[in-house]
């Protein structure tokens, strides 16, 4: 499943230029020397993938408990349907849609990241990486179902390290080409974003179908106690 971590980053660039593009175009940086620039959009994107880190390692851990106790497969399937639903319902084929919760605390952490657009200094660029990583985002939340089914806090966090990888193209280099970035983004975010929910949530439900199949549906034992056969000494 970590291949989708970096394949479902690149898909979000489109989504990035449209909706955190933005964010990243009112970096203040306009005056900087190229060095003190590069600097500061790094330490900026540092702060925005320890975000999805540390989230997917928590994650990882939830997801670990869930192998202990025998449901991660069972999850899995559950959280592969309902991607699937929300890229259909997206598509239009389905007649439902997903509000944003959470408004009280976006509006918040809107407002701590336009206090730090005013300064300049590195620990400000993190906290804006940082608060940019907690915004409410339909392809992190797909990113972060997937880190959980990973099973591990380490796959976990692997997962969502690579998830902000596969994001940087736009996030890193937009501040630095603002004008090659301008052009209309929506009519593919309504083709991709969509097919990438579905894309997750079958490779989700074929990993909890046990089908036996390396990389794509691996045999999972979450049974508590049981070892395999060849691991049972009979005396």
């Amino acid at each position: 499943m970590l291949w989708t971590a970096l394949t479902l980053g690149l898909i979000s660039n489109l989504h990035c230029l449209g909706m955190c593009g933005p964010i990243a175009l009112a970096l203040p940086v306009g005056n900087m020397q190229p060095l003190q620039k590069f600097i500061s959009i790094f330490t900026y994107n540092f702060g925005r993938i320890t975000v999805y880190t540390l989230l997917g390692l928590v994650l990882g851990f939830f997801g670990s408990s869930l192998k202990l106790i025998g449901f991660l497969q069972g999850f899995s399937i559950l959280a592969g349907i309902a991607l699937i639903l929300i890229g259909l319902s997206e598509f239009g084929i389905l007649k439902f849609k997903l509000q944003h919760v959470g408004f009280k605390a976006l509006n918040q952490l809107k407002g701590k990241f336009a206090q730090l657009l005013q300064k300049r200094s590195l620990d400000a660029f993190f906290m804006m990486g940082i608060f940019n990583g907690l915004l409410p985002c339909g392809m992190v939340y797909s990113a972060l179902i997937a880190s959980l089914v990973m099973g591990s806090v380490q796959g976990g966090a692997t997962y969502m390290f690579l998830y902000g990888i596969g994001t940087l193209p736009v996030m890193f280099f937009l501040p630095f080409f603002k004008s090659f970035f301008h052009f209309k983004a929506k009519r593919y975010l309504k083709i991709l974003i969509p097919a990438s929910f579905i894309l997750i949530g079958g490779l989700l439900v074929l990993r909890g179908a046990n089908l036996g199949i390396p990389y794509m549906s691996p045999a999972l034992q979450e049974q508590i106690g049981v070892l395999p056969a060849n691991q049972i000494n009979c005396h």
